[in-house]
């Protein structure tokens, strides 16, 4: 009896620490722009519920109506005709955010300088003998090539920081997704399988969710039911995918948890099929500074059956999830560089903004860290990659030392043309004078202004170089004796004398 007892307060004990665990952590990562009652809950949301039994209402989505007019969402439906995004644009506008869809990749790849998230609806090979599957013909890299579109989002996506949903449908609609995942991650989307089927609610939050069943999750905040697409694909990592990139092998690498099939994506969903239909990739990883990543293997949820379980709020939840607002709330390795992208304008910004403040840092200086624990880059504060966040965690960029001569410095070679007058290591071990620079306490050269040394900054350190006639009448504001020969002496032209005797025009001069 006392045994059952105790198992029993046991239980009971860690059910009341989970449950307090779990309000703690969903209090951790609200932030003003979220619906602080609802974010991170799904079944516990006492609310009038729909007819799947979601609670009814855009009041319980992650993000809050309205409070998002400061971003810009970018969308890429590069199959045209065949998917109408208006209603997904509507519930994202309904939310506050200014919606762009552009139907070519040249358009998406321009749009992404002022975008703050981006989507795309991929599309099929180019070459018509090529397809496979169901054969729809929506050609990818009409306007574009595939290497300018990655090359766009690499930059948008892991340099920037911002957030990118990746929509594949059933084969062959993951042309433009197959682009990006294979060399970032070695993983590809394939397949063609029926669903129409409603997923539901995972009991376990820790495991990949089972076959018709998707993760407690911020992003499934106020969803117990999600329609998973009419024909849906799925990722897989092939064994001749070969590594994937440099960067990401090294975070999961040194990542115990990072041994999962798709990683460093982590299952969110697992379609009706047993195959995943949506996977995610978070920025918490040591040292990650990367955009938060969705990819999802049915955008027919988009526009068919869209009044189906969830779809509404899957589609706002995600977008919002995406913009990383909560990142600050985020539990970082403590050798987490955390980087907002710097304002362009710096301390000087009028725009006061809550959406811009939260989106962008305002230093008094650029991005320019003096910290001692980096490496100065060699670029100093003309740097191109100042708003690079991973650059900057590598290298302090302090402003442009002067290009001065101290004695103590041997002179650089270069003197003042030098490349590397910018780079503070070089500064500290060389100086860099230059011929107008040279001080006057320095011995004359004996060749003067014509002397063939003139440009030599390691000659100019030792050697001044006066020019002749009147110039040379004072030294440092001492007025000089005249020459007894005046204009006509012979020694005009020899520094040494010039530093001793001025050379008046006229024998007034000599009275």
């Amino acid at each position: 009896f006392f045994r059952f007892l105790t198992s029993f307060f046991t239980a009971a004990f860690i059910s009341l620490m989970t449950e307090f665990e779990k309000k703690e952590k969903a209090a951790s990562i609200q932030c003003p722009y979220y619906n602080s009652a609802t974010v991170g809950q799904h079944d516990q949301i006492k609310a009038p519920k729909d007819k799947h039994s979601n609670p009814a209402g855009t009041c319980y989505d992650l993000g809050k109506d309205g409070a998002f007019g400061s971003f810009k969402v970018l969308v890429g439906n590069f199959v045209h005709t065949g998917a109408n995004l208006s209603r997904p644009t509507a519930a994202l506008k309904q939310k506050g955010f200014k919606v762009d869809e552009v139907t070519t990749e040249a358009a998406f790849i321009a749009g992404l300088s002022s975008a703050d998230v981006a989507l795309f609806l991929s599309g099929s090979v180019k070459d018509k003998s090529r397809l496979t599957g169901t054969k729809e013909y929506y050609p990818a890299w009409v306007d574009a090539t595939a290497e300018e579109f990655v090359s766009a989002l690499n930059t948008f996506t892991r340099k920037q920081g911002k957030g990118l949903w990746v929509w594949t449908d059933n084969d062959p609609l993951f042309e433009h997704a197959n682009a990006v995942l294979k060399p970032w991650f070695g993983i590809t989307v394939q397949g063609n399988t029926p669903a129409e089927g409603t997923l539901s609610l995972d009991a376990e939050t820790g495991a990949d969710p089972p076959a018709g069943r998707f993760k407690r999750h911020i992003l499934t905040t106020a969803i117990t039911a999600l329609y998973e697409g009419f024909t849906v694909s799925y990722p897989v990592r092939p064994p001749e995918s070969g590594p994937q990139d440099q960067y990401r092998s090294r975070i999961n690498s040194s990542n115990s948890q990072q041994k999962h099939p798709l990683a460093p994506f982590k299952v969110l969903a697992t379609s009706t099929n047993g195959n995943p239909v949506s996977c995610f990739l978070d920025n918490e990883y040591s040292g990650d500074c990367h955009g938060r990543m969705l990819l999802d293997c049915g955008y027919t949820k988009l526009y068919t059956q869209w009044d189906e379980a969830g779809a509404a709020r899957y589609v706002v939840n995600g977008v919002v999830w995406l913009l990383s607002l909560d990142r600050a709330h985020l539990k970082h390795d403590a050798q987490t560089p955390t980087f907002p992208t710097p304002c362009r304008y710096g301390s000087s910004c009028y725009n006061h903004d809550p959406g811009h403040r939260a989106k962008y840092s305002h230093p008094t200086s650029p991005q320019a860290s003096s910290s001692t624990s980096l490496t100065p880059c060699r670029y100093g504060s003309g740097c191109r990659d100042l708003h690079d966040p991973y650059h900057c965690s590598k290298y302090s960029h302090p402003e442009a030392q002067p290009t001065h001569h101290s004695s103590s410095l041997p002179p650089c070679k270069h003197g003042g043309s030098c490349r590397d007058s910018h780079n503070p290591t070089h500064c500290a071990m060389y100086s860099h004078p230059s011929a107008s620079s040279c001080s006057s306490a320095l011995v004359p050269c004996r060749y003067g202004s014509s002397c063939r040394d003139i440009d030599d900054p390691g000659h100019c350190a030792r050697f001044t170089h006066l020019s002749s006639g009147n110039a040379s009448a004072t030294v440092q504001g001492t007025k000089l004796p005249p020459c007894r020969h005046g204009a006509s002496c012979r020694d005009r032209r020899d520094p040494e004398h010039c530093a001793k005797y001025s050379h008046p025009e006229n024998n007034k001069e000599l009275e």
